[in-house]
Formats: structure tokens, C-alpha cells, sequence
């Protein structure tokens, strides 16, 4: 799981350089890790061009349990 800032970072820096193997590069040099993989970069990078925030979104919350399998 990713922090923040290693979220931040990842997009930031694909905005900068848009190149992934760039991106993964200075994040295991900067992190010391296994870097996000392409499709994760570019979805963080998504979505902050688009909300502006690298926030995780509300659950919904818990599944829906039909009537009947409540009265069994």
C-alpha cells in the first residue's frame, strides 16, 4: 500500500516526465522499493488531473442482504 507521498510523487513526476519506466526508476531510487506498476501510475496521475485529489473515494459500505435470507 502506498502512502501519500509516494502517491503524490508517482504523479508528479509522470506529469513532469511522461515516461513510466521514468516514473518507476526515481521512485525505487527515491523509496527504496518495488515501484507502482504502468496502469497505477497512470490512474493516479488520472485521477488527480481530475478531482485534484489523490483521496480514496467512500466505500458504499456494506453489501445489501435480501429480506429472506435475514428471516432464515
Amino acid at each position: 500500500m502506498a502512502t501519500g507521498v509516494e502517491c503524490a510523487f508517482v504523479a508528479l513526476e509522470f506529469h513532469s516526465t511522461r515516461s513510466v519506466i521514468t516514473v518507476q526508476r526515481n521512485f525505487r531510487t527515491r523509496f527504496h522499493k518495488y515501484p507502482p506498476d504502468p496502469k497505477t501510475i497512470r490512474r493516479w496521475y488520472n485521477q488527480l488531473v481530475t478531482t485534484g485529489c489523490l483521496c480514496k473515494g467512500k466505500s458504499p459500505g456494506r453489501p445489501h442482504i435480501p429480506q429472506e435470507t435475514v428471516e432464515r
